[in-house]
């Protein structure tokens, strides 16, 4: 395998795994918000994706018309800058209603949704949020909560929490296959 060959491949494999390991490292700081020591070891592969998919971004971008790339990098940085600010934005009001476990999840599912836009399957997959009084109970093939339980409600039970309308509480919704 010749060098070019091996480097294209590599950035394949790198252009895929790098949302995927944003979204590790984002899932692991939501569950772990509690803890500073979670926190901090999941702050490294989230760097690690970050880092790596601009970089691997810069060097498409530079490849395109390499006598630009001053004017290239200008425009990049540019984008990067008001993404990062309207990103922001966004988190501040995320962070006010749901704290740092929401922030963390909006972040994977925007790095979720990323990756499976990369991989062709926009159209077949779909993220919601919702919560626990409102979900509607289906047609899913997967679901999944993060700091959810003291969110349900008693549903008219005292303390205990209740399963949201059309979920059968002795037969919870279940990941088919296929």
């Amino acid at each position: 395998m010749r060098r070019g060959e091996l480097e294209r491949d590599a950035s394949r494999v790198l252009d895929c795994q790098a949302p995927v390991l944003a979204v590790a490292a984002l899932l692991l700081a939501a569950v772990g918000s509690a803890s500073l020591a979670v926190l901090a070891v999941s702050a490294v592969p989230l760097d690690f994706a970050v880092q790596g998919n601009q970089m691997l971004s810069l060097r498409d971008i530079y490849a395109l018309r390499p006598e630009a790339r001053a004017r290239m990098n200008s425009v990049y940085m540019t984008c990067v800058f008001l993404g990062g600010a309207a990103s922001s934005a966004v988190t501040g009001v995320v962070s006010q209603c749901w704290g740092w476990p929401g922030v963390a999840v909006f972040a994977a599912i925007v790095a979720a949704r990323k990756r499976t836009a990369d991989a062709g399957l926009a159209d077949q997959v779909r993220f919601e949020v919702a919560s626990a009084q409102t979900f509607d109970g289906g047609p899913y093939d997967l679901v999944t909560t993060f700091d959810s339980l003291h969110d349900m409600g008693d549903g008219g039970r005292g303390d205990a929490p209740r399963w949201p309308s059309g979920i059968d509480a002795e037969r919870p919704p279940r990941v088919r296959p296929g």
